[in-house]
Parts: structure tokens; C-alpha cells; sequence
């Protein structure tokens, strides 16, 4: 058998040398590829987790975000999504809340490394990007890198809702009959996981306030209201009198207070960097929730929002420093007022609007009692 030339085995060899070379090229290409997306982003824990199950999610950030992957999530670049990059350009949160709303987008991962701006003057993306308090989106989940928002579903309410909410809570703080749940708009009585918090003010300064949660806005209402009345009754010597006699003269206003944002790191400058004055400081322990409201909380925290929580721990009875408890849930509260009640009588003398009303008549559509 003829022998090929010297110079054809050679090129040959060459060849095979340069096709298995290749060959490890390749396959070193597609591991690091898969190593690139496998590879979790520094400053990311637990968020993964709250991402599950939340359906298609708008990415507000670099493309490395997309590594992060979750069942039942699907992450796209918010400049991919028709409007949404001219949405968050704007001020506009009910037109960022439409493009959403029509892209079938649940929720925003926002990248945080970047500089934001949370003052309401800012542009949407500054705002999310500092991960500020946003009207049309809840926090759920915040880390030093990358945050978590949500569509925020059926606590959006109108004004006419608002005054029923205080209608119905002055009925109930002044002792009448309790309103039926079946009485409230369909709004209010959704079934939906909530926290409603009834407040009395007179001279303008905040007299008592209780909050209760529900499985809908009126339940938690007509729970607030009731509790908001007992514990009057009970300290009604240092309170300055009976209820039924002092509420007439007394504003009352009705808050929804909404969690808005888990914090995912409790180190100091990344609390600090992520409570707004809008934002209280709150923590769940073992079945019970503890709040400061806003106000409170720049005020006792004397702007720390660290030090506001050991305040908050002290009226739990937890060591001052708990933040970093492992049973310990801390995060972000906000309160927002959903209807106020001003004072329906000047003097002790008028006789109060509510004689001879029935409960439910109260509840009745916008119009229907002028005086209430």
C-alpha cells in the first residue's frame, strides 16, 4: 500500500489537532456561558424566592438581572416592553400602571446600584431606582442590589370609597350597630389581605389610634373601630372625657397601612438608604406585627431609621438591637389615608347626625345624608 507524502500526513495531523482544539474551544464557551447564567448576582439573597410564581416581570436594570430565574417568573428588560421605557422617562404613575396593566407585566425589578432620586419630582425610573414609596406599586422585597415592586391590587380607592370608610368608622367609634359587611361597596369588602387603622384627632393632634387587619377593607374597618372605642372606654379618665360626648368635635380619618418592602439586608447604611420620611418602621415576630407610622418614626429615630427600630423593639420588649434576628421579619410601613371625617357638631349642645339613622343607611351612596 502506497504511503501518503510526508507533507499530506502532516497537514492531516494539523487538521485533526485544530478540530479537537476547536471542539474544546466550543465546549469552554458553552460552560462558561452556562457558569455566566448560573451565577448568582452579588447582593441578590432571598430574592429569587419572592419572585416565584408572579408571572412575567419587567426588569429595570442591566442585563445581568436576567440571570436571576424563578419558577413560575419570567424576567424581559423594561426597554423590550412597548411604553414602558417612556413610561418611566415620565411622572406619570397611572400611565406607567396602564403600559403594565396592557403588557400583562405583575411586577418590577428594579437595579438599585445605579444613583435614584426618590423625590416626587423625580422621574419614575429615579424614584424606583432609590426605591422610593410609589402610589401605583408595593415593595416587596429589597436588597442592596436589586428590588422587588408589585402591582398594587384593589387598594386603590376613590374618594367616594374613602368617605363611606369614614362614615362607616365614626358610626362604629360612636357606638352604634354595626354596619353588615354586605352593606359596604364591593371595593370594600373584597376579599383581599389588609391592615386598616382608625385615628382620632382633636386640635390637630392625634388622640388615639388602633389598627386591626381583615380579609377585607371593611372587616379590618369594623374590627379598628370597635377595638378604637374600647380602648378609649377603658383610659376614658386620661382620654378627657366619655367617647360618645368627645367624638362629635373630633376629625377621624381612616388609614390603609401597607407593607412596602421586606428588607433582605438589615446592615445599617442599606437601612438608612431605604426608608423615606413617607416610610415607618415595622417588624412581624412570631405571629405579631409592631409599627412606628412615619411621623414617629423621624421623630423618635430623630431621622435613623435604625434608631428607630430599637425604640420600636423597646416597646416590644426586645433587646434594642433585634434588627438582626433571625426569627425576626423586619420591613418598610406606609400609611395611606384613604378618607377623613371632620368634626360633625361644634358644640356639645347640637345633637349628633347619627340619631335615627339605621347603621347600613350610612353606608349608602354618596349624596344620599347631606349632613354626614
Amino acid at each position: 500500500m502506497t504511503q501518503p507524502p510526508p507533507h499530506l500526513h502532516e497537514a492531516n495531523h494539523g487538521r485533526k489537532i485544530a478540530a479537537i482544539a476547536g471542539m474544546f474551544a466550543l465546549c469552554g464557551a458553552a460552560i462558561g456561558a452556562y457558569a455566566w447564567m448560573g451565577r448568582s448576582v452579588p447582593g441578590t439573597s432571598g430574592i429569587t424566592m419572592e419572585m416565584r410564581d408572579r408571572g412575567r416581570i419587567a426588569v429595570v436594570g442591566g442585563d445581568e438581572l436576567l440571570r436571576l430565574e424563578a419558577e413560575g417568573a419570567e424576567l424581559q428588560l423594561a426597554a423590550e416592553i412597548p411604553g414602558m421605557a417612556d413610561a418611566l422617562a415620565g411622572h406619570d404613575e397611572a400611565a406607567l400602571d396602564q403600559v403594565l396593566v396592557a403588557n400583562g407585566i405583575a411586577g418590577v425589578l428594579v437595579d438599585g446600584r445605579q444613583a435614584g432620586d426618590a423625590d416626587q419630582s423625580a422621574t419614575l425610573e429615579q424614584r424606583l431606582r432609590a426605591y422610593g414609596n410609589m402610589q401605583s406599586l408595593r415593595g416587596v422585597y429589597l436588597t442592596p442590589t436589586v428590588a422587588l415592586y408589585e402591582r398594587r391590587r384593589g387598594l386603590m380607592l376613590d374618594a367616594s370609597m374613602g368617605e363611606v370608610l369614614a362614615r362607616a368608622a365614626r358610626q362604629i367609634v360612636g357606638g352604634s350597630t354595626t354596619p353588615l359587611v354586605r352593606s359596604f361597596p364591593e371595593p370594600l369588602r373584597r376579599s383581599q389581605n389588609v391592615e386598616v387603622m382608625v385615628m382620632l384627632e382633636e386640635g390637630g393632634r392625634a388622640r388615639l389610634w388602633r389598627s386591626a387587619r381583615g380579609g377585607s377593607i371593611a372587616r379590618a374597618l369594623i374590627t379598628a373601630g370597635a377595638v378604637a372605642r374600647q380602648r378609649w372606654t377603658e383610659r376614658e379618665t386620661a382620654m378627657g372625657g366619655q367617647i360618645d360626648d368627645r367624638l362629635p368635635r373630633m376629625t377621624l380619618r381612616v388609614f390603609l397601612l401597607e407593607e412596602d418592602g421586606t428588607l433582605g439586608d438589615v446592615a445599617r447604611p442599606f437601612v438608612e438608604r431605604v426608608f423615606s420620611p413617607e416610610h415607618g418602621v415595622a417588624f412581624e415576630h412570631r405571629g405579631s406585627w409592631h409599627y412606628l407610622l412615619p411621623a414617629p418614626t423621624a421623630e423618635r429615630g430623630e431621622g435613623s431609621a435604625v434608631r428607630a427600630y430599637a425604640e420600636l423593639f423597646d416597646d416590644a420588649g426586645l433587646p434594642r438591637d433585634s434588627l438582626g434576628r433571625d426569627e425576626l421579619r423586619s420591613y418598610r410601613l406606609v400609611a395611606r389615608e384613604a378618607g377623613t371625617s371632620p368634626p360633625v357638631v361644634s358644640r356639645r349642645s347640637l345633637p349628633s347626625p347619627f340619631e335615627n339613622v339605621s347603621p347600613d343607611a350610612l353606608l349608602a351612596p354618596i349624596g344620599g345624608l347631606d349632613t354626614l
